[in-house]
């Protein structure tokens, strides 16, 4: 009998079932993150129930808008408020990052899960740009790399996520406080905002070399 662990096709199924899982897990967080957006939306106007907050929110299509009406309104609500410039460095970074973290998302959604070769002829299962984009896959094969990401890959990319996700919420504590004038525990819980965040650079984004 072959052992699982030394049988190819077993460890290739076993792969391709985990970045399956791993792309759905990445698909409900980042709802979550919308649904962080529109309760920090909804923290900054203080509508009736939420409901004004999420027809603005939800009223265009591309995520980008919807960064884009949460940022300008959250800079808006601290203008010429007390730590304004710190409030706007502190979600500065976090929109960057969840910028950057987006970028990695947009290839993950328009992936698909493919069995590449290295040069010595082992199978790899990978998150890759789509078969077709022949270009893409040229430019891998010439540099001698197996372009995808793989699911360590998408597992760092699901925790950053929730990283930030849990950055957003904070947020939410930052405008009770703008919104109640206490500006004590504003600048204590800005403090704790501050620290660096994790790299969102996933480890296979760029095309690695090919394993002997």
């Amino acid at each position: 009998m072959v052992d699982d662990a030394t049988n190819p096709e077993t460890r290739l199924a076993a792969e391709t079932r985990r970045l399956r899982e791993l792309v759905a897990s990445i698909s409900f967080a980042w709802a979550n993150v919308e649904n962080a957006m529109v309760m920090l939306l909804y923290a900054i106007l203080r509508d009736d129930q939420g409901r004004i907050s999420s027809a603005i929110y939800f009223a265009p299509n591309a995520i980008e808008t919807r960064f884009s009406i949460v940022d300008k309104a959250l800079i808006e609500l601290a203008d010429n408020m007390c730590c304004e410039q710190e409030i706007a460095k502190a979600w500065g970074d976090v929109l960057s990052q969840l910028q950057k973290l987006k970028q990695t998302r947009n290839k993950i959604a328009h992936g698909q899960i493919s069995t590449v070769s290295s040069k010595g002829g082992k199978n790899h299962v990978r998150l890759t740009r789509p078969i077709f984009n022949i270009q893409d896959s040229r430019q891998g094969r010439r540099a001698g790399q197996i372009l995808g990401l793989t699911a360590s890959d998408l597992d760092t990319h699901v925790g950053l996520v929730r990283t930030v996700i849990e950055k957003l919420d904070a947020f939410r504590l930052i405008v009770d406080l703008i919104h109640a004038g206490d500006f004590a525990a504003l600048k204590q819980r800005l403090l704790e905002l501050t620290g660096d965040l994790p790299s969102t650079a996933p480890q296979s984004d760029a095309p690695t070399p090919q394993a002997p």
